[in-house]
């Protein structure tokens, strides 16, 4: 995985931050209601609760990096399941109907991801086998990266999400 697109996933973590900033501050100003109040209460939980959980995936990430140059494939296989157990974590948090879209779009977004991971650790682990070829190699590559900037972009989709909802 390449530097620039691991800076496009900070990218889009910080601006799924600032979101739920701008989110949590409209809607507590447009909440007029107890039941405005709830929602806007739960509206940002749940967008602190992602802030956080992609705070720690970014880590997770730079330490799937960090293994990656250090050609540490037990280090990438315990980084690629400590996101799983973070994106698990994403899918089992509670968001309210409003955010529901949002957290439907990040859930896709970080699946995209995972199986990027996951795939380049298996390309990784059957390159150190010698059981690849320079061109199957480049191929699924190429694949895993297109899947990691598909991923990227349904986060950053997510993001628009979240804009729009703060600006309504």
């Amino acid at each position: 995985m390449r530097q620039s697109k691991h800076i496009r996933f900070l990218a889009a973590a910080a601006c799924c931050m600032v979101f739920a900033v701008l989110l949590g501050g409209c809607v507590a100003q447009s909440a007029g209601q107890s039941s405005s109040d709830d929602q806007a209460s739960q509206n940002r939980q749940y967008m602190a609760q992602l802030n956080q959980q992609m705070g720690n995936l970014q880590t997770v990430m730079n330490d799937f990096q960090t293994a990656v140059s250090q050609k540490n494939v037990v280090g990438m296989k315990a980084q690629a399941t400590a996101a799983d157990k973070i994106i698990d974590g994403v899918k089992n948090t509670d968001a309210s109907d409003r955010l529901s879209d949002v957290k439907n779009g990040y859930v896709d977004g970080l699946c995209t991801l995972q199986d990027a991971m996951d795939s380049y650790v298996g390309l990784y682990s059957d390159a150190q086998n010698g059981t690849v070829d320079d061109a199957s190699y480049r191929t699924r590559l190429q694949d895993i990266q297109n899947a990691y900037d598909q991923g990227v972009s349904k986060l950053k989709a997510a993001d628009d999400k979240v804009a729009q909802i703060a600006s309504e």
